[in-house]
């Protein structure tokens, strides 16, 4: 056996390195369009991939919407997908725009606004290390006596969801 054919993929290895991109494909098409614009337009990728998702953006008809869409992941899997990741990562660090963040803030928003039928949600949804701890301080946050207690409270509440965010995110139990 030569040196080339012991090196070449087989039917199966190349089928399972087509899934792979496929599916670094759509993850990071889900993170370009999780962007905010501003970070999108400042993204160091190919313009034509830029202007795809931005275009994706608009579109919400039942048949254009899920074309378009592969559109742009075809598109994303023929630039390198390393450099796409790459570019990304150095945006979200770039202006702060981490997923676990934004979900953390939209989670505390809905916790203080709502408080226990979103706690019952979030409970459900994401599972926290300490319930009694949340509970305590998203009512503090609602029925503080002043701003600044409801202040420091709103931002316990959003450490507290943060920390069992990124906790989920590492696979660890809640």
């Amino acid at each position: 056996m030569s040196r080339d054919e012991s090196t070449r993929l087989t039917r199966d290895e190349k089928r399972q390195m087509g899934r792979y991109e496929a599916r670094t494909a759509e993850q990071l098409c889900e993170a370009m369009l999780e962007m905010r614009p501003e970070a999108l337009a400042k993204l160091e990728v190919d313009p034509a991939l830029r202007d795809a998702v931005a275009e994706l953006r608009t579109l919400f008809a039942k048949k254009e919407r899920p074309r378009h869409l592969r559109f742009v992941q075809r598109l994303i899997r023929e630039s390198d997908l390393d450099t796409v990741r790459a570019a990304i990562a150095a945006a979200e660090l770039e202006s702060g725009d981490d997923p676990i963040v934004r979900a953390a803030e939209r989670w505390r928003d809905r916790l203080v606004a709502e408080g226990d039928g979103a706690l019952v949600d979030y409970l459900d949804s994401v599972g926290s290390s300490d319930r009694t701890a949340l509970r305590q301080a998203v009512s503090r946050a609602k029925t503080g006596k002043s701003p600044e207690e409801r202040a420091r409270a709103t931002r316990d509440v959003f450490e507290r969801v943060r920390e069992d965010l990124l906790a989920e995110r590492a696979g660890e139990p809640g």
